[in-house]
């Protein structure tokens, strides 16, 4: 599924605002690039302006993931309506709490979720995916061994934090969308969200 997301919008939900390092940010970008290779999803992430310099000193290779600067002429939300009109990708999803963004798409007829309800299905997904084995394979990349500096390497490997809780996705599960009462807007976003 192609999943258009508006970058800024995302990492502002996710951090509640706060300024972040280049390196957190660069954290997320990979956290939402895993999820997409799990779950064999194509993400684009559109950012405003052009790359800070500062992000050039880490190797971005994302394999699921497209990152894309909207350049000076135009802002990340042009870029993003540029791209629901013209329909040169099949945008299945639009990941924004702009309201305006949201409008546009219905216009469109493209799906479209709030930022943190979208993360709230990209933390479950990971936390699945990582549980660890009982009997972890750690690889090592030194002769030496202490069994407890392997074990916190190993601990430390698998930790990602998240802020919110994981429950938003929660009651929207619990919906039967079989019944009649609701919307057709509402069916195709509960069909898509299946798939997310």
């Amino acid at each position: 599924m192609y999943i258009l997301i508006d970058a800024y919008n995302l990492i502002k939900q996710i951090t509640h605002g706060k300024k972040i390092p280049i390196r957190d940010m660069i954290g997320i970008m990979n956290q939402l690039n895993y999820y997409a290779k799990i779950k064999e999803h194509k993400l684009f992430l559109v950012f405003d302006g052009y790359p800070h310099y500062d992000i050039m000193d880490y190797k971005i290779n994302f394999s699921c993931t497209k990152i894309i600067w909207s350049g000076s002429n135009q802002t990340a939300d042009d870029w993003i309506k540029d791209c629901l009109q013209k329909k040169d990708i099949k945008i299945m999803l639009l990941v924004s709490s702009d309201r305006d963004l949201i409008k546009f798409a219905e216009d469109y007829n493209v799906v479209s979720i709030e930022a943190l309800f979208f993360w709230s299905f990209v933390v479950r997904v990971l936390k699945k995916k990582l549980v660890p084995d009982k009997n972890p394979e750690i690889n090592k990349s030194c002769s030496s061994s202490n069994d407890s500096v392997d074990a916190i390497m190993y601990e430390f490997s698998l930790e990602i934090t998240f802020d919110k809780d994981d429950t938003s996705y929660q009651d929207f599960n619990n919906n039967d969308f079989s019944n009649k009462q609701f919307s057709k807007r509402q069916k195709r976003l509960y069909t898509i969200i299946k798939k997310i």
